[in-house]
């Protein structure tokens, strides 16, 4: 997946969990849409993604682990809290 640049998940369907690692050393990511759906993001979720400059989450998620963690290694990154 080190290609991928871009990574929107669908409004719809179940609850959603993202494991811990789950888009690790994605390093061409540059923006990240997580829906409501989404109710957890696992430690390191997106941890060596270095071109990451946007993400978008639910305001509920800006604890998780996967999200806490960008702000220190990210620190220009932009997140939009929904």
């Amino acid at each position: 997946m080190e290609n991928l640049k871009e990574l929107s998940i669908a409004d719809e369907g179940e609850k959603l969990k993202l494991c811990d690692h789950s888009f690790r050393g994605c390093s061409s990511l540059t923006k990240v849409y997580l829906p409501d759906r989404v109710t957890n993001v696992g430690i390191s979720s997106f941890r060596d993604d270095v071109s990451l400059k946007e993400l978008s989450v639910n305001e509920s998620l800006k604890d998780e682990p996967g999200i806490a963690e960008l702000k220190e290694i990210l620190p220009d990154l932009k997140v939009i809290y929904r």
